[in-house]
């Protein structure tokens, strides 16, 4: 799948030999889909300087200086957080989440002195906790979308220079600013729960974004919801793509209709024409179970 459009997914396996050590290029992926900002891992493992196990067994994967690059030729600004003050820096992480900008973290991984660190993003809050997208959750940890408190944050930013060291904390943030694309940070209090309990959305987000955009031609935020059509409209949507296609399961296509739905209300997306909007939905809808 890596030259197409990705979703939420966890990285392959670390002895990978093309995507071993991607925790920088998936973090980069999964903060573009929360901007709406449809990516391929190809692209981002371009732009970001990635290097693979092959290329490099000691130095492979993604530096700070290599997802700045990438953010930057994605369109959007980074803001940078680079200190050992812990107020200073979850101040910062709440005021980014709060203007709809995900945040790539540095954390460490090990909590040694050999810790060579490790990227994941938090993608916004859920009630009081934040919401993380982790594509190589540590061993404690099962879940790619998760959720932790900000002390549990915090010491994930613990560093250690020798084995008799306390350790120390440091932080190192990267916001993205995108004010060209929607965001969904801000909506994750009411997506966390479809996000994180159904893979197959997860997995296709990027698809059904994509699709999305394409039909409202990158509009959001207008009078005209897609997702109220959606609603208005499910049911003779389903109905009259289960009639002209009959190999279709119904149950399919309201599972599909229903996630359509999930994306177009998480970005606000928008459009001009009602009825153009409504032929375009139910032709994606038809190409995803056809194809």
């Amino acid at each position: 799948m890596e030259n197409e459009f990705y979703g939420f997914n966890y990285q392959p396996d670390w002895y990978d030999l093309d995507l071993g050590g991607s925790c920088g290029v998936h973090s980069l992926s999964h903060a573009l889909n929360l901007l709406g900002i449809p990516n391929t891992i190809d692209d981002i493992k371009i732009k970001c300087r990635y290097i693979s196990i092959k290329d490099g067994f000691f130095s492979n994967g993604t530096d700070e200086k290599g997802i700045i690059a990438g953010i930057k030729k994605y369109g959007c600004n980074p803001i940078i957080n680079d200190n050992y003050n812990v107020e200073k820096s979850k101040s910062f992480l709440e005021k980014n989440i709060s203007l709809g900008y995900p945040v790539i973290m540095w954390v460490n991984w090990d909590e040694d002195e050999e810790d060579t660190g490790h990227w994941l993003v938090c993608g916004g809050r859920y009630k009081n906790k934040y919401v993380i997208i982790d594509s190589a959750p540590a061993e404690d940890e099962t879940e790619l979308i998760d959720l932790y408190t900000w002390e549990e944050l915090k010491n994930r930013c613990v560093w250690y220079d020798n084995e008799h060291d306390e350790g120390y904390y440091g932080f190192y943030f990267i916001a993205i600013e995108s004010n060209q694309t929607p965001s969904c940070v801000k909506q994750m209090n009411k997506l966390f729960t479809s996000l994180s309990e159904d893979e197959d959305l997860r997995e296709w987000w990027g698809y059904y974004l994509n699709d999305l955009l394409e039909v409202c031609d990158y509009n959001y935020g207008g009078s005209i919801q897609i997702s109220d059509l959606i609603k208005k409209h499910f049911n003779s949507v389903t109905q009259l793509l289960s009639f002209w296609f009959a190999d279709i399961d119904e149950n399919d296509l309201e599972y599909e209709l229903n996630n359509y739905l999930i994306v177009a209300e998480a970005y606000k997306l928008s459009v001009n024409k009602k009825e153009e909007a409504l032929i375009s939905i139910s032709s994606s809808l038809a190409g995803t179970l056809i194809y």
